[in-house]
């Protein structure tokens, strides 16, 4: 009789176990894929990011040039003209700063040029400038040597909490350490 529920035991245990075990494999792909999509997405950013400063930002400064160019042999009698080519370089300058700031949110070239510390404390300092939030971030290292995808997604999480801080916080300030 004892061996009746030993069989049952046996047959309920059993796929249970190999569910489990299913349930690992599976969650293992997932965090993969999600690893493979993230790593394709910051290589998509960087290339998207080649892209505006190669062609775009340099189009933007070379039209620069030419309208500083033609404003400087504009005669000073000739106000309306002069007024307008004054508007159009100043709205290049802001289209120039835009580019600089939709590079930034891309890719940080600090993190690549620099190191994660110091991407940290650039987006610190940006986030003050922009929002007139301070944010007091402290670090025992002064360099931090870890791999390009691990500083990335450390950065893009450091700068998504200073962005809900900022969203939805309503803080006066913040600290980070």
């Amino acid at each position: 009789m004892k061996a009746i529920p030993a069989l049952l035991e046996q047959a309920l245990i059993l796929p249970n176990a190999k569910a489990e075990e299913e349930v690992k494999q599976t969650s293992l792909q997932m965090r993969q894929l999600t690893g493979h999509l993230q790593t394709i997405r910051e290589e998509e950013r960087k290339r998207i990011g080649r892209e505006i400063h190669d062609e775009l930002g340099q189009q933007l400064t070379a039209i620069k040039m030419d309208v500083a160019w033609i404003n400087k042999k504009t005669p000073n009698e000739a106000g309306l003209i002069k007024t307008k080519l004054g508007n159009i370089i100043t709205l290049l300058d802001g289209s120039n700063l835009s580019i600089r700031k939709i590079l930034n949110e891309l890719r940080v070239g600090v993190l690549d040029d620099y190191g994660l510390i110091d991407a940290l404390e650039w987006q610190e300092t940006s986030l003050l400038k922009n929002t007139g939030i301070p944010i007091f971030f402290h670090s025992n290292e002064t360099v931090l040597k870890v791999e390009e995808p691990l500083a990335t997604c450390m950065f893009r999480v450091f700068q998504e909490s200073l962005t809900n801080i900022t969203r939805y916080a309503e803080a006066k300030e913040s600290s980070a350490h």
